[in-house]
């Protein structure tokens, strides 16, 4: 196998690319067993059989796309890579009668609106896998069930070092894969033990937070790297990007810490600006103090245009741009 984005290494491992939201990808070597044994367990989740064909969404430089072509040599089926979901390439993925499809949820929702505009649906697509990330907030659900009328629709919790950890319905806390075992330690921290792993039968810190649910099912919370620290206390962004982006109507939110430490809101909203007005300051932190008195109030809100907003090449907010873009600490 030399595929763009995975190449034979010494003995039974395969190398690939992950992460890049932050810095440059880090390059991860994992066996070829714990990549089959990936496979093994999907297909049996999702009922993925040796007739399905696999096409992906994002950069042949990280992890998503890596295993779904490996998925598909594994099998010796067909493989479709798009970078980007323009018409060039929506017309391929027509045409290639996918069956199962690999995305960061940003792009599956792109290529949803896209066909939308034209009319067109995708019947063959009977399995949409998204991971790499949350749905976002105005996710149109509805819009992505009639362009791929015949798919399910799952969220996956994974990354390059564990493989797959967890799945869910959209909207729904996660359930462990089989043979996966995981723990959430007294500072929130998600630790996984499984077969997937780049280290099997250790244990593997996801660099994620999370709590746990009813019935065994377990929520992500937050970003260990992603937290802000006034001092000396950390504070979760996400749960409070959600509030804010839910309470604002907004697509996108982001709270970052400026050289100086302070707060700053930078946010995203596709729509007319004379229908969707700014959001203010005062607005902002009016919501902040009503979802959690303690957290931090903002000191400075910026508000980009949708497409200004900075993404990497896998469809995934890109930290970096965004903090070197309003001149903040990364």
């Amino acid at each position: 196998m030399q595929p763009t984005s995975i190449s034979q290494s010494a003995g039974d491992y395969l190398e690939v690319l992950s992460g890049g939201s932050t810095g440059n990808p880090k390059r991860l070597s994992r066996s070829i067993q714990s990549w089959t044994h990936s496979a093994r367990v999907e297909a049996t989740v999702f009922g993925l059989g040796p007739t399905d064909r696999f096409a992906v969404l994002g950069d042949p430089d990280h992890s998503l796309w890596a295993y779904a072509q490996f998925r598909a040599k594994l099998i010796g089926r067909e493989f479709l890579g798009l970078r980007k979901p323009d018409e060039p390439n929506l017309t391929q993925l027509q045409s290639s009668r996918s069956t199962v499809l690999y995305g960061v949820p940003e792009l599956v929702v792109s290529v949803a609106r896209r066909l939308a505009k034209s009319h067109k649906t995708l019947p063959s697509i009977r399995c949409i896998l998204l991971g790499g990330g949350s749905l976002p907030t105005r996710a149109p659900l509805d819009l992505i069930r009639r362009i791929f009328p015949k798919a399910d629709i799952w969220m996956f919790y994974g990354s390059a070092e564990a493989s797959f950890i967890g799945y869910a319905a959209p909207g729904q806390p996660y359930k462990a894969f089989p043979e996966v075992e995981l723990e959430i330690r007294d500072d929130k921290s998600i630790w996984v033990r499984s077969p997937m792993t780049v280290s099997p039968g250790a244990w593997v810190n996801t660099g994620d937070l999370g709590c746990w649910g009813e019935s065994g099912r377990f929520e992500i919370i937050g970003r260990v790297s992603r937290q802000l620290q006034l001092k000396g206390k950390k504070y979760l962004t996400e749960p409070m990007e959600h509030r804010l982006s839910t309470g604002l109507d907004l697509d996108r939110v982001a709270l970052l810490q400026d050289r100086s430490g302070h707060v700053c809101c930078i946010c995203a909203r596709s729509g007319p600006a004379l229908e969707f007005p700014d959001p203010t300051l005062v607005r902002v932190n009016q919501l902040i103090r009503e979802c959690d008195p303690d957290f931090p109030l903002v000191r400075r809100i910026q508000t980009l245009a949708f497409g200004a907003w900075p993404l990497t090449r896998s469809g995934k907010t890109n930290w970096r741009a965004l903090a070197d873009h309003l001149d903040l600490a990364p």
